[in-house]
């Protein structure tokens, strides 16, 4: 949908007056550096060296010229540009809902060092297990750290909720109950809870193992559109929410847990927008397209 420019605001944390790069996201006009993208993302970088027409500007150094980033919220990428304008520097204090919408944005983008960086903290902050599990195999974080939640699953006493299968989908709940079958003696039903115990003395490397087992053998009969892990390169794209499915992981939105995180808000401030736009959009195919925007 077109973006009236009588209604492009400009951001009020991260419109920098040094930046070089303008990036409009929900309406909002950001103006960041060029260097960490550039730096950071081959997906970006590719964007940048593509030719434009003789004499017209390069895309993103003007507002009239700015990358029009869709499908992925205001909030989202205010949060990840907090990951390079953290004022704190060494200390990331961030809740881990915020770390999954920073997850999704590496990903889609392949922004290697941030998404090595979200997947570090969200290891050290405490989450659900299946909040976790559903956010790791959407952002195609690696299996080293997605089997030790099929094994916590494989091990809980309880089975999973209808709602919780819901989000998981039909191979990941096949997966869990393949491998909570596998592992449990002799069924015992006492006619309420419908549970099978564990064997006494069952260790965690053997319900690990169990995973690893279920887990490659899911990779080797799985299609395309089943909802098994994808690499993080191969599930790059470019501006767009595709890589994430219906999948959002831990939750969205949300402000960061501490005051010494940038406030994350709608509001803006400065300059009613550009007196005309051909912003630079992206398709699911990572290919730019020129369009105008409705003024």
């Amino acid at each position: 949908m077109n973006t009236p420019v009588k209604n492009i605001r400009r951001s009020s944390t991260y419109y920098l007056g040094g930046g070089d790069l303008h990036i409009l996201v929900e309406g909002v006009m950001f103006r960041v550096h060029k260097y960490f993208f550039d730096r950071e993302s081959n997906t970006f970088r590719r964007e940048f060296v593509l030719p434009v027409s003789p004499g017209a500007q390069p895309k993103g150094s003007s507002e009239s010229t700015a990358l029009v980033l869709e499908d992925i919220t205001l909030e989202e990428f205010e949060k990840f540009l907090w990951v390079f304008y953290n004022p704190r520097y060494s200390i990331y204090d961030a809740a881990p809902e915020d770390w999954v919408d920073i997850l999704k944005l590496a990903h889609m983008w392949s922004f290697r060092e941030v998404y090595e960086l979200a997947v570090r903290e969200l290891e050290h902050l405490e989450m659900p297990v299946v909040e976790r599990l559903i956010a790791y195999q959407a952002y195609g974080v690696k299996r080293e750290y997605i089997i030790p939640l099929y094994a916590e699953l494989f091990r809980r006493e309880e089975p999973l909720s209808k709602s919780e299968s819901q989000r998981l989908g039909i191979e990941t709940v096949y997966t869990i109950w393949m491998g909570r079958e596998r592992l449990r003696a002799k069924p015992v039903f006492d006619g309420r809870s419908g549970r099978s115990p564990l064997p006494a003395g069952l260790q965690e490397t053997e319900v690990e193992s169990m995973a690893r087992e279920l887990l490659a053998d899911r990779a080797a009969n799985s299609s395309p559109d089943d909802d098994a892990p994808t690499s993080a390169e191969n599930g790059a794209h470019f501006a767009t929410g595709s890589a994430g499915g219906g999948v959002r992981g831990a939750g969205s939105g949300g402000g960061y847990s501490n005051s010494r995180q940038p406030s994350h808000s709608r509001e803006s401030s400065g300059g009613a927008g550009p007196a005309s736009f051909d912003g630079y959009r992206f398709n699911t195919n990572g290919r730019t397209s020129q369009r105008g925007i409705n003024k």
